[in-house]
């Protein structure tokens, strides 16, 4: 017996193929480099940067750098195992008015990896950027002050929403190689009115181009358009198992043809890997990987816009539901268009239902949009965090430039019949977010909710959303405090050993719950005396009566509610 494990170990040895030779366990390649740049580049200093590809094997990296193409000296080696791994370092003590060549290196244990050389000199174009002037609704006059140093120089600016964020690259002036500081002007366009803009302005030299300056941000805002005015349309996929995306497009008279962050466009991050979640988004050569807002240039009323929207096939099964905002009197016309010739009419309609199971796309096309101006546009909900008896709401909207007041309606149908208090949100041309928490809900129950906006040129209405509030625990149930005295139906019922009776009082009360038989004669006292408000439980067994219909009285103070059960031995 002692010779089947040495045995099996010999074999293990003879036949048992390198770890490596797996699948997905081959040997490490070499690393690669990529993006090698100068950056900050000063008299006496630089920092270099690089991408290096490490095929997630532990990677080694560094710089070499010198007067010439011996380099001579090195930064401090890092280490990483990062796929895409970005490499930042630089020296310091440089040479002023010197041209040094530099190259960057990464390995790992199958070899080593030269970037391509490269070269800076100490001697860099300054630049600064000046505060923009000759502001308008949508666009500014850009500024910068720069110094080419004797050498040609590049100049152009980057602009953003957010201090760490850009989304715009403006195109370049040349400079002439002198040692004058020169101002560049450059005016830009097709921005969102009533915005703050953050801008740098970047040199670079001609001659040593992987060298950029950039100069420290200012800051703008946009004025304020008197003239504003858009249409944004709700836009709700639904699939077979509940899951919805919820979309917006439309015509906007600060929209552009970029994504533009004011209007609420953001570029979407792709699906998590093996996400089993429902997504749509819009698409488009400049919308990146996507977005959930789409809002097309009002120019007129005769204007044609196309609307792309895909999403991800067969998550949740057929039939889709589409549904969108009331569209009349807004568009002349509106069609979803499925493939080349199947149509679907948006006017007059809110909704569809699609059983293709390879429907995976689709596209809105709209004629002749009718804005109005300064009527506010109510986006939709997007219901957060749903409980037993409240739920938390948010909700986008656009006062296009007219003081605007929103709210909440709500009830169990589509009649609401409840609203939230009203609430000024200025008189932006930008969207508005509003948080809210509707409390005082009941429990496991269907709720219509939708939000409205109303200013001086009329009133806006967001799409109707549907939610059940959760049932309450057994904890939930025997805390809670009804706002109404109520007498429950038992359970269960028919019942043949015992059931249960549950009742709610608002505050203190005397009780007294009681049992009848058909014919109104009093069968038992279930209970009786001084209870606090809350919810009640009686448990009844009644094994020894007979087979048939009972009758249970709640009674507190002025409160007096009957029920029927059902007794079966």
């Amino acid at each position: 017996m002692r010779r089947y494990p040495f045995v099996f170990f010999v074999l293990l040895v003879i036949f048992h193929p390198p770890i490596n030779s797996f699948p997905g366990n081959d040997h490490a390649a070499l690393p690669s480099l990529s993006d090698i740049h100068a950056y900050h580049v000063t008299f006496t200093s630089a920092e270099f940067g690089a991408t290096v590809s490490t095929g997630g094997v532990l990677t080694s990296a560094w710089f070499e750098f010198g007067i010439d193409t011996a380099y001579g000296r090195s930064t401090q080696t890092q280490s990483s195992s990062d796929l895409n791994w970005i490499v930042r370092t630089g020296p310091k003590e440089l040479l002023e008015s010197t041209i040094y060549h530099f190259r960057a290196v990464a390995e790992n244990e199958e070899g080593r990896t030269y970037g391509p050389d490269r070269e800076f000199i100490t001697s860099p174009p300054s630049v600064k950027t000046l505060p923009p002037d000759t502001m308008t609704e949508h666009g500014a006059t850009l500024r910068a002050e720069c110094n080419p140093q004797g050498q040609k120089t590049e100049i152009y600016f980057l602009i953003g929403v957010e201090s760490t964020y850009t989304y715009l690259s403006t195109e370049s002036v040349l400079l002439p190689a002198d040692t004058n500081a020169r101002l560049v002007s450059l005016p830009i366009d097709q921005l969102t009115a009533d915005s703050k803009y953050y801008v740098w302005a970047v040199a670079r030299n001609v001659l040593y181009s992987d060298v950029f300056i950039q100069g420290a941000a200012q800051t703008f805002q946009t004025l304020y358009d008197s003239e504003a005015a858009g249409i944004i349309i709700p836009l709700t996929i639904t699939n077979a198992q509940g899951k919805s995306c919820r979309l917006s497009f439309g015509v906007h008279t600060s929209a552009s043809s970029r994504l533009d962050p004011s209007l609420g466009e953001h570029e979407l991050p792709p699906p998590p890997p093996g996400s089993d979640a429902f997504w749509a988004k819009f698409s488009g050569p400049l919308l990146g990987q996507g977005c959930d807002r789409d809002y097309k240039l009002y120019n007129s009323d005769t204007q044609s816009d196309r609307f792309e929207v895909v999403f991800e096939p067969g998550t949740g099964g057929v039939p889709l539901e589409l549904a969108w905002g009331v569209m009349d009197s807004l568009f002349d016309q509106a069609i979803i268009i499925r493939g080349s010739e199947d149509t679907l009419n948006m006017i007059g309609e809110e909704k569809v239902q699609i059983s293709d199971s390879s429907f995976d796309h689709f596209r809105i096309i709209t004629y002749g949009p009718h804005p109005i101006r300064h009527l506010p546009n109510a986006v939709g909900n997007s219901p957060g965090k749903i409980t037993s008896t409240s739920v938390e709401l948010s909700s986008s909207f656009i006062p296009n430039g007219e003081g605007t007041f929103v709210w909440y309606q709500w009830g169990t149908s589509r009649e609401y019949g409840k609203s939230t208090l009203p609430e000024c949100i200025g008189d932006s041309v930008k969207m508005v977010t509003i948080y809210k928490t509707l409390d005082g809900l009941i429990p496991g129950t269907v709720y219509h909710i939708r939000s409205v906006a109303e200013n001086s040129t009329g009133i806006s209405f967001g799409m109707d959303d549907i939610l059940r509030t959760a049932d309450l625990t057994e904890v939930e149930r025997d805390n809670a405090r009804p706002v109404e005295f109520t007498l429950y139906q038992n359970y269960p019922n028919p019942f043949n050993l015992g059931t249960t009776i549950e009742y709610g009082l608002p505050a203190m009360a005397h009780t007294t719950l009681t049992m009848y038989d058909v014919l109104g004669r009093i069968v038992l006292l279930l209970s009786e005396g001084l209870e606090s408000g809350g919810r009640h439980r009686v448990v009844v067994n009644i094994g020894t009566l007979s087979t048939g219909v009972y009758y249970y009285e709640l009674r507190a103070g002025k409160f007096k509610a009957r029920r029927s059960m059902v007794f079966v031995k």
